[in-house]
């Protein structure tokens, strides 16, 4: 099945609030990314997204599926743009889609069993077979 999420950042914060984070590595074992997430595991929280919130360039959303599975962000109603990457059910990341502009409705679908979404820029120094390792 596909599972479609419809994410709009605006104005509120809370990201990050409970002390989890995620940390990418690439291959020689470098940290290229780290930042404060919350987890939107529940359907709700999946559906809801980052509606409701603003980021800073250290905190992030790691949406957890419950399977892998085809995943479609869709950016309406967007006010930031974003860099979105795709995990595997490993951690590994599988599907990078940089710079999703705001208000761009255009479907980004993936296989993914974990989705982060960030800043646009945050994640450039990830690659495709970067690891994650999550608090």
């Amino acid at each position: 099945p596909v599972i479609r999420l419809v994410l709009a950042l605006s104005v509120i914060t809370g990201c990050g609030d409970d002390g989890d984070s995620l940390r990418i590595f690439d291959d020689a074992g470098n940290t290229v990314l780290d930042v404060a997430i919350d987890r939107a595991e529940t359907e709700e929280e999946r559906r809801i997204g980052l509606r409701g919130r603003t980021l800073s360039d250290k905190e992030g959303l790691l949406i957890v599926l419950p399977a892998v599975s085809d995943v479609c962000i869709v950016n309406d109603g967007v006010t930031t743009d974003l860099d979105v990457l795709y995990f595997d059910a490993g951690l590994t990341v599988t599907y990078l889609e940089r710079d999703v502009a705001a208000g761009d409705g255009t479907p980004r679908c993936h296989p993914a069993g974990f989705v982060l979404e960030v800043l646009s820029g945050v994640a450039e120094d990830v690659d495709v077979g970067d690891q994650a390792d999550s608090d």
